[in-house]
């Protein structure tokens, strides 16, 4: 991503309160693909772990033939009050999760008045002094969240 770009993914992962990492084996949520006996690619969502943790997946509910059947379910996932402050490890996040999905879930949060709300709540935060972020990440955040035009 260009320095220059507005950062769609950081913001609405900020808003849901998740983190999306690396590290498969330490994780609250997964999704990932592995091979079937006869060699077809199928893409498993865990929603109770990691990689590892698969002898209970609901194979007509976690298992996808095609990646791009995916969204809803993260989506809905993200929405989710009881995954806040969850990681989660999402192989091939890029390929998934494309900018313009992020995008996508910005716009709707600006249009619902939701990601405002939650603005005003960060920055009463910050006015009781419990924000430890510096200065300049504050006002980072802060010019960044009203970049929306729309």
């Amino acid at each position: 991503m260009n320095n220059n770009e507005f950062d769609y993914r950081k913001v609405v992962l900020d808003y849901y309160d998740i983190t999306i990492s690396e590290d498969e084996m330490r994780a609250d949520l997964s999704v990932y693909s592995n091979y079937t006996a006869d060699q077809y690619d199928v893409w498993l969502i865990n929603f109770d772990g990691t990689i590892m943790d698969h002898q209970n997946i609901d194979w007509e509910n976690e298992i996808f033939m095609y990646n791009e059947n995916i969204h809803s379910y993260i989506l809905d996932e993200l929405k989710n009050e009881s995954r806040k402050g969850e990681t989660w490890y999402i192989q091939d996040e890029e390929d998934i999760l494309q900018d313009w999905w992020w995008e996508e879930i910005y716009e709707e949060l600006c249009k619902d008045g939701e990601l405002i709300h939650h603005l005003e709540e960060e920055e009463e935060v910050i006015e009781d002094g419990v924000d430890d972020r510096s200065n300049v990440e504050i006002l980072q955040s802060i010019s960044n969240y009203n970049r929306y035009d729309g």
